[in-house]
């Protein structure tokens, strides 16, 4: 299932921005072809996470309650916050966990399909292997974005677009995080544009169905990854428009071997 050049190998990264709505379209029709199973997967990895969202929110709404507010001097809310941090931080850590799983999951579905393969629902739980990559990829890329984005949003944005393929790396290509990252900026070097609008176009538009999320983007992803190195199905490529490529031959006949001559007669004396 997956496809592997090694070494240092760096593809080459369409110029201009015709890849935009190439890789959008590939991935709306890879999910308008198995749009059952992709929706199955979706509100699946949907039902966990709203779970322990709404388990936060309600430890928290308690937690607030039982203090009486924060800053109450009736009732100071310091002795109780080390108690609060640990569990927050418990679901948030294992809301993390299952994120990961999922989501590695549904990269090797969306890979799978690129390749021609058929696709399950059970296909989302395939990602156990990646799921500690993922993990510590998720940190590397998202807190230096916080980070970014608090002290002043640019930062934050070019360096999401900068690293915006270093999960799908880590799924599909079986690289090392710190590897991953070096490799996202490599390729989104050859055209950064186009990566920072692709990115935040698609962060956009999987935010509009939350349930969804996940399925777009995994899609979105490895729409650029089969791409430049070369893994998508053929039969999915854009046909050529009519009349401007000759038809391929139906078969292949090597070309006819001359027949042996005969030597020209010696020259008359």
């Amino acid at each position: 299932m997956y496809y592997y050049r090694g070494g240092d190998y760096t593809p080459t990264v369409p110029q201009g921005f015709d890849a935009f709505s190439r890789w959008f379209n590939w991935a709306f029709q890879r999910f308008q072809e198995k749009w059952q199973v992709w929706l199955i997967q979706g509100l699946i990895s949907f039902a966990f996470m709203l779970v322990f969202g709404v388990m936060s929110f309600i430890y928290s709404f308690f937690f607030i309650m039982r203090s009486g507010g924060f800053g109450s001097a009736s009732s100071p809310i310091m002795p109780n916050f080390g108690q609060f941090f640990i569990v927050y931080a418990g679901l948030s850590l294992i809301s993390i966990v299952f994120y990961s799983f999922f989501f590695a999951g549904m990269l090797n579905t969306a890979m799978k399909q690129a390749q021609g393969e058929e696709i399950a629902v059970g296909d989302m739980f395939s990602g156990g292997r990646a799921m500690l990559p993922v993990m510590g990829a998720s940190l590397v890329v998202f807190i230096p974005y916080i980070i970014g984005v608090y002290l002043c949003l640019i930062p934050g944005l070019v360096w999401l677009a900068f690293t915006w393929l270093t999960i799908p790396l880590v799924v599909t290509r079986r690289m090392g995080v710190f590897e991953a990252v070096g490799k996202s900026m490599a390729i989104a070097r050859q055209n950064f544009w186009l990566f920072a609008l692709y990115g935040l176009v698609a962060a956009m538009l999987a935010g509009m169905v939350a349930f969804l999320s996940m399925p777009a983007h995994a899609l979105l992803h490895v729409a650029v990854i089969a791409e430049i190195y070369g893994v998508i199905n053929p039969e999915q490529m854009p046909q050529p428009i009519s009349g401007s490529l000759p038809p391929p031959p139906t078969s292949y006949s090597p070309p006819p071997i001359d027949s042996p001559r005969e030597p020209p007669p010696p020259p008359e004396v």
